[in-house]
């Protein structure tokens, strides 16, 4: 026996939602029938649950009716929130064990899929960046998993098509081709989200340090880009020469070219300048002279210091 004699009766329609300010607004279109049906939910207060008729078409109806009105705070009924009560309904036997799939049923677990945000590679034939395709919900209800559950139920369908009295048309969801990039999300989110629903899926198995480029490991190096820098920004026409740069200069083996180099990217930043200086500068010095004879502290002060 249930815990409560309540029932909550949602009209049987298309579900229409929409982002509205902060919120999300749910619409049922019933369409122009003149009789409607109902699935009565019946409220289960002493287990805190929900209970639908026991068909797959009530129980998919009333999880993607969860998804698309779940709010970051848990649901004093549940004690979960709606994302995390559809996808705990999702993944029960009586859902996932069906002897029987409808068109409804199929429209109904396309959008369940579709909740899951695309996500590509960009540029394609590099895989160094990525691009998410969000819809207009708020992405707390964008779960990863729900394109998960919704390929396996498509996969079980498909295998029960001879069984079918009618043909039924497998769902056609967008196919989600990376999951690597779905991995590593279910990673990142895994901060910000309850055990069983996505905490478990933590690890640094495949944390890497880093390797940035905008740091000198030399502190030497470091304090004389700094002191550079700082003569440029005074424009000191005083600075003491530099010792030992004829001999550094003869060490590397390389020919000084007298000519201009029309290769040079001029003052400023490059990221030709983040070479080593023997791989540009033989090149570029007769360039990189004329250049600074030329320059002056009204016009020239900032794209030297970025030069050095």
């Amino acid at each position: 026996a249930l815990g409560s004699s309540r029932i909550v009766l949602v009209p049987d329609g298309e579900i229409l939602s929409a982002k509205q300010d902060d919120h999300v607004r749910v619409h049922i279109d019933t369409g122009s029938a003149r009789h409607i049906s109902y699935h009565p939910f019946h409220i289960d207060s002493l287990l805190g649950r929900l209970v639908d008729n026991g068909s797959l078409h009530s129980r998919l109806f009333r999880v993607y009716l969860h998804a698309v009105t779940s709010y970051p705070l848990p649901d004093n009924l549940l004690g979960r929130t709606g994302t995390e009560e559809a996808l705990h309904s999702l993944t029960q036997a009586s859902t996932t064990s069906f002897s029987t799939f409808g068109e409804v049923e199929t429209q109904l677990l396309v959008k369940i899929g579709s909740l899951s945000p695309i996500r590509r590679y960009y540029p394609p034939h590099l895989k160094i960046m990525e691009t998410v395709s969000w819809s207009r919900l708020p992405s707390l209800q964008q779960h990863e998993k729900f394109f998960q559950v919704a390929e396996t139920m498509k996969r079980e369908a498909l295998s029960l098509q001879a069984l079918q009295e009618t043909f039924v048309e497998a769902p056609a969801i967008d196919p989600r081709n990376f999951k690597e990039l779905y991995e590593r999300a279910s990673i990142r989110l895994s901060n910000i989200r309850v055990d069983g629903y996505g905490a478990e899926k933590f690890t640094t198995q495949h944390d890497h340090v880093y390797a940035a480029r905008d740091r000198i490991a030399d502190s030497t190096r470091e304090f004389q880009a700094c002191s550079v820098s700082k003569q440029v920004d005074g424009w000191a026409v005083n600075s003491m020469p530099i010792r030992g740069l004829l001999s550094k200069f003869e060490g590397w083996g390389l020919p000084f070219s007298g000519k201009d180099d029309q290769s040079f990217p001029g003052l400023g930043f490059d990221r030709a300048l983040l070479d080593p200086a023997s791989k540009f500068l033989p090149a570029a010095w007769n360039t990189i002279q004329k250049t600074l004879i030329g320059c002056n502290g009204s016009n020239d002060r900032y794209r030297l210091m970025l030069f050095f």
